[in-house]
């Protein structure tokens, strides 16, 4: 058990190479760093050996080994969902573990309206547009946590002028209609007449 006698179980729909799985990696390590006994589950692995290479794999699950329920049986104090994980099972789950704890899900971005979010404890999302967009159909209030920039590694230039042309780069899935890339497209061509 942790010096703070508190384990958490985050859970995600899939490991792969997306932001969702380096935020979930950074909030694991940085409880993991605090003291904070953290476990991750995830319905499929389409990559966990790129971006979770480093991470103890005796903390890491994958349905097709172990079953959430199994985990869920190992006396977590909270639950963290992603919501694409909800649909996936989460809450029968929880139902069969008879696990008592209380339960987050966090909305990123992508949401598919499952009933189940409204018998989470708490809801967060990453931004106030992600608020917007699952406001009324799940539980209120939103709390709402940015994905966090880590200032000790990106920071302002102290030279003036250090650059000498903007550098603009797209961070994201392209083919998420959520993410608009050919807005971005558009944006770029414009620069470029301008």
């Amino acid at each position: 058990m942790s010096q703070y006698n508190m384990r958490v179980l985050l859970i995600t729909g899939t490991i792969c190479r997306g932001g969702l799985e380096i935020v979930l990696l950074n909030l694991a390590q940085g409880l993991i760093a605090q003291g904070i006994d953290v476990d991750v589950f995830s319905f499929s692995d389409e990559g966990k050996d790129e971006l979770f290479h480093k991470f103890e794999q005796k903390r890491m699950f994958f349905a097709n080994k172990q079953s959430l329920t199994s985990v869920l049986c190992r006396n977590y104090s909270i639950v963290h969902a992603t919501t694409l994980s909800v649909g996936a099972g989460v809450f029968p789950a929880i139902a069969r573990a008879k696990y008592k704890g209380p339960v987050m899900v966090t909305c990123h971005g992508s949401f598919d309206n499952h009933p189940d979010y409204m018998k989470a404890d708490i809801m967060t999302s990453v931004s106030c547009g992600t608020a917007d967009k699952i406001r009324g159909r799940v539980p209120e209030p939103i709390h709402i946590i940015y994905n966090g920039i880590d200032t000790d590694v990106f920071r302002r230039s102290t030279e003036k002028n250090s650059f000498p042309k903007p550098i603009i780069c797209w961070v994201g899935r392209a083919h998420d209609g959520n993410k608009n890339f050919p807005a971005f497209v558009e944006i770029i061509k414009k620069m470029q007449d301008d």
